[in-house]
């Protein structure tokens, strides 16, 4: 229940005043800001720091810290991110990036076919969205 929570509190911190903006809106202070929070909700509501044992969370965050500073677009702040929280080692626990910026670099076909890793390739195994079959 921790880990929703925090999931959904993240995607809202990081989604909010950004639906009717563009890319590269977000100051420098705003991305530290994000950063800061995403590394003190973990604080309190990550549940499996015993499952990385050879994280220090603290040296981490501060590791992050010029990288997030000196992003230049706010898709590279959300890519770095996504990088630190994958120091969590955790497959639930992932940073969102806002609908417009996932849908200009991710595209909007996500949830339209099925995959499958198969002899080591992502081979399509089912199309959902009869409008994409080809």
């Amino acid at each position: 229940m921790k880990i929703f929570r925090l999931l959904i509190l993240m995607f809202i911190l990081l989604s909010v005043n950004l639906s009717a903006q563009s890319e590269n809106n977000l100051s420098t202070e705003e991305k530290l800001f994000g950063l800061s929070k995403l590394w003190m909700e973990a604080i309190y509501n990550f549940a499996f720091f015993d499952q990385v044992p050879d994280l220090n969370w603290d040296s981490c965050y501060q590791s992050f810290i010029p990288q997030v500073m000196t992003t230049k677009t706010d898709w590279e702040y959300y890519l770095v991110l996504q990088r630190f929280i994958a120091s969590l080692k955790d497959g639930h626990t992932r940073i969102f990036p806002p609908p417009e910026l996932r849908n200009k670099y991710y595209g909007t076909a996500t949830k339209q076919i099925k995959t499958r890793l198969i002899e080591g390739k992502v081979i399509i195994t089912d199309v959902l969205d009869d409008a994409i079959e080809a």
